[in-house]
């Protein structure tokens, strides 16, 4: 197994400006602005209630220069437009204490985070994490919001889900 940490920080309101008719993504602390590879966004779910972990996302700023703050943005314009009382929890990836970069890596981190906590709005790996997951076991640290403080891919050992 490879021990992957997730430091999380959080939350961050995503405020709605009713004048402007747009949401407002918060500003997050230095090294999370760009560093972060997984986030987590809560808010009012019309069936669920309040505070539900809505999605989990990932993005590669370092590679495709779309941080955090980039990737909410386009998610505010589309999938999350109707949700209400919305706020983002972020994390930075490491192993052995080293911030990870590997595309694939990160990829196989949110399929696993998804594939556990089936997030209301995520539709892919909700049935099981990617191959990339295999042989993960992710520990949470910080304030990761709902997210459990371990997961593990050995839960869906024999799953082909790609």
């Amino acid at each position: 197994m490879r021990a992957i940490d997730i430091e999380w920080e959080g939350p961050f309101a995503v405020l709605y400006c009713r004048e402007e008719d747009a949401y407002h993504t918060p500003s997050l602390p230095g090294e999370l602005e760009e560093g972060a590879q997984i986030y987590a966004v809560y808010g009012r779910h019309p069936v669920y209630g309040p505070n539900v972990l809505l999605y989990i996302g990932q993005t590669q700023a370092s590679i495709t220069g779309r941080g955090v703050r980039q990737r909410l943005r386009e998610h505010l314009d589309g999938r999350f437009w109707f949700q209400k009382e919305l706020f983002i929890h972020a994390g930075i990836v490491s192993e052995a204490n080293i911030s990870v970069h590997d595309p694939d890596l990160i990829r196989g981190v949110e399929s696993l985070l998804i594939a556990v906590h089936l997030p209301a709005l995520n539709s892919e790996y909700m049935k099981g994490p990617s191959s990339t997951a295999r042989e993960l076991h992710i520990v949470n640290w910080g304030i990761p919001g709902s997210v459990m403080p371990e997961c593990s891919s050995r839960y869906f050992a024999g799953l082909d889900n790609d």
